[in-house]
């Protein structure tokens, strides 16, 4: 991108990585319950969502922003030339081409989530179990069976999350290839019949 406060942009992005989840979490909860006006968000699913996004947003903006620099500047010129837009560029070049990185970002912020309990040990709303802080309470209170029973059941949907992504990442993958190989058969034959186009117009 030419944006000139990209650097600024990432480095802020970036800056989550070096405060504590759970000194995060702590300063999230004083902000809600000291400022009037976001008083109503408290015992909601928002400062726990805010939590999590602030947490993980580094980790998906690094795996995408690699994908993103892979990408030459010269296919969404080309896209520019034959009359696209930006959001046309956008929705069928770039995001395309980002398929895979995406789903990478996904699966890593997924396993993260599902293991992370400092940021949304104070945020999760009463009532409400989530499976990081259900079986911290279930080794609290001594019900280890319990506790193990949930670590394999974490483990598994995990397993079938990951399962899922990677298959999703190899059918994008293989898309893109056959794409890419009937594009490489088609540029012969468009070089043959403009070269017998200007060959009549020579002969003209």
């Amino acid at each position: 991108t030419k944006w000139r406060l990209r650097r600024l942009a990432a480095a802020a992005c970036t800056v989550p990585i070096g405060i504590p989840p759970l000194v995060f979490s702590v300063a999230l909860l004083i902000t809600v319950l000291s400022v009037p006006g976001l008083k109503l968000l408290y015992n909601s699913w928002a400062p726990m969502i805010l939590a999590s996004v602030v947490a993980f947003l580094p980790f998906a903006l690094r795996t995408v922003s690699s994908g993103l620099i892979a990408i030459p500047r010269s296919m969404e010129e080309a896209s520019a030339s034959c009359g696209a837009g930006a959001s046309r560029t956008l929705f069928f070049v770039t995001l395309p081409i980002l398929t895979s990185s995406l789903i990478s970002a996904a699966l890593l912020v997924f396993v993260y989530s599902l293991r992370e309990l400092a940021a949304v040990a104070l945020l999760v709303r009463p009532g409400t179990a989530l499976l990081p802080t259900q079986i911290f309470q279930y080794l609290q209170v001594g019900q280890f069976n319990l506790a193990n029973t949930l670590n394999v059941i974490s483990i598994g949907i995990a397993a079938g999350v990951v399962a899922v992504l990677v298959l999703l990442q190899r059918t994008a993958q293989g898309i893109l290839g056959v794409r890419q190989r009937r594009k490489s058969a088609l540029e012969p034959r468009a070089w043959r019949q403009s070269g017998e186009t200007m060959g009549v117009a020579v002969r003209g």
